[in-house]
């Protein structure tokens, strides 16, 4: 897979316990923070900020007492929180196709897909490594983020684990079979305000 000069990546997905299905949702929000606003935080002091802000945001949900975004990863309500306090445009969809992320790679977005908990994480290279393609963030027009939370699946938290950035869609085309990432899967856009980026997937602007 191709590197790139990016000096905020290698840190954030190139070290042990990157595979730890908790992780990725706090890594992919450090990314957005740093790329759209250059707001840069530590692992542990993103996860304090996203459970202050959903601490005075919360909904009267029976499990929000229990919920702890160290524990159980982040949740859609988490991804809202963080985008109207940084001032940050959301678009939520629940569905995506091959034509739509090739819009959206080509139209200067950068994509992170989340796979499914049941194909369990990312893949290793040759060396052991777990490979994270990613993007240049060249235009850094807005971030697209698959299936980024928790689900509760039959009363039980489940996390979907593996992180990972395209760098376009002629990589993404040559070397990730889309079958890995079902259509029906929640997806997060970010982009800077105050314009509004026409989506080419279906979903809705939340903030």
């Amino acid at each position: 897979m191709p590197l790139t000069n990016n000096s905020l990546v290698p840190p954030l997905f190139y070290r042990k316990g990157m595979e730890r299905a908790d992780h990725c949702g706090n890594s992919a929000g450090r990314i957005v923070l740093k790329k759209l606003k250059g707001v840069e935080f530590s692992e542990k002091q993103f996860s304090r900020k996203l459970m202050k802000l959903y601490n005075q945001n919360k909904t009267s949900s029976k499990n929000d007492k229990y919920y702890n975004v160290e524990e159980n990863g982040i949740d859609t309500l988490h991804w809202i929180n963080l985008a109207r306090h940084y001032n940050l445009g959301l678009f939520v969809g629940n569905y995506s196709n091959l034509k739509a992320v090739s819009k959206i790679l080509d139209s200067g977005g950068v994509v992170v897909l989340h796979r499914p908990y049941k194909r369990g994480g990312s893949y290793k290279n040759d060396d052991g490594h777990y490979v994270v393609p990613y993007g240049h963030f060249k235009k850094e027009r807005f971030f697209l983020v698959f299936d980024p939370g928790r689900r509760y699946l039959s009363k039980r938290i489940r996390i979907h684990n593996g992180i990972h950035l395209l760098e376009s869609y002629s990589e993404f085309n040559k070397n990730w079979k889309f079958k890995d990432f079902p259509r029906h899967k929640e997806i997060l856009v970010f982009y800077k305000k105050p314009k509004k980026f026409k989506i080419p997937c279906k979903g809705k602007y939340v903030v």
